[in-house]
């Protein structure tokens, strides 16, 4: 795969977090039930993207996705 190839990929991959962010990301307001009051949650998740490179094991990359993962993660909860 060429240097091209794996930028829009990765490009595509970012739209398709912010995609799930967009649309699952935010307050939700929870029935409470008979005689209970609504309960309002948050959703968030920190996710993270990696992409292979030639002569990458698997173990690198699930650690590349791991770190980017623990990133975002700091965002979210200094946001």
């Amino acid at each position: 795969m060429n240097s091209s190839c794996c930028c829009h990929a990765m490009r595509l991959a970012r739209l398709h977090t912010n995609r799930i962010r967009e649309w699952v990301f935010g307050k939700y307001t929870l029935e409470g039930g008979e005689g209970k009051k609504p309960l309002e949650v948050r959703v968030e998740a920190a996710m993270g993207l990696a992409e292979w490179h030639a002569g990458d094991t698997m173990e690198q990359v699930i650690a590349s996705a791991d770190a980017a993962m623990y990133h975002d993660k700091k965002k979210l909860t200094h946001a």
